[in-house]
């Protein structure tokens, strides 16, 4: 085991508020060890989308709900080099809230006390208790009538070294994880909704994440080692 912490990445999907049209939430981490070479690359696809798809470099964001048909090549290729590098591991909590046994309002304050909660969850069941952490999270705004503020919430477990917010735009790493968690949601959405209209694309790529893993099936609890660590994690209280 290397001495040096992993960097976390976070980032959520979906609301933990009732929406009936946003029935699945979603906290995805990505753990990296060493940041280096998979960086290298992944600005390099993002240097072949901008000039495949005729962006300005500032405006492009690789982000799930931004895949179209003229960019989704690019999406499958970011998914190619993340899963080049066996050494990240990648956890995708998922919550169904339409699953009756969750009721969230039962539980906690609030959707921030929630998602403080799910989020220190996830990495309590991700990370060792003897290997650190720096988590970087996309940025999410706190309800200015809650008191608690993230940074510190999560700084309090013992894996965690530090932490901080960061806007999406700023890191690959988080864009990569909010990739790789919207495929997972988009096949939960689509698991119990026929009459939800398929967008092609998004599927496409949704698809080929699920086919890298020899996966028939990505709506549903599982984890597998190869190429690398993925597990997608049903929450079912």
């Amino acid at each position: 085991m290397t001495d040096y912490p992993y960097f976390a990445f976070i980032d959520e999907s979906g609301t933990l508020a009732k929406d009936p049209n946003q029935p699945i939430f979603a906290i995805g981490l990505l753990l990296v060890d060493d940041t280096t070479r998979i960086l290298q690359e992944l600005q390099s696809i993002k240097a072949q989308a901008i000039s495949g798809t005729g962006s300005k470099g500032k405006l492009f964001e690789f982000k799930f709900k931004g895949i179209t048909r003229g960019n989704y090549k690019y999406y499958q290729k970011l998914l190619d080099v993340a899963l080049s590098f066996p050494q990240l591991r990648i956890c995708v909590f998922i919550m169904d809230k339409r699953n009756p046994k969750i009721q969230i309002d039962s539980h906690f304050n609030s959707t921030w006390d929630a998602y403080l909660s799910y989020t220190k969850l996830v990495i309590r069941k991700n990370v060792p208790t003897d290997r650190k952490v720096i988590v970087l999270a996309d940025y999410i705004t706190k309800p200015s009538e809650n008191p608690r503020f993230f940074e510190p919430e999560i700084r309090a477990l013992a894996q965690v070294e530090n932490v901080t917010l960061l806007e999406s735009d700023s890191s690959l790493f988080i864009q990569l994880i909010d990739v790789l968690t919207g495929s997972v949601v988009y096949k939960f959405r689509h698991r119990t909704s026929e009459k939800l209209e398929v967008n092609k694309s998004k599927m496409r790529v949704a698809d080929y994440l699920m086919e890298k893993f020899g996966k028939s099936e990505f709506a549903e609890s599982f984890m597998v080692h190869k190429p690398l660590y993925f597990s997608v994690w049903e929450f079912n209280p």
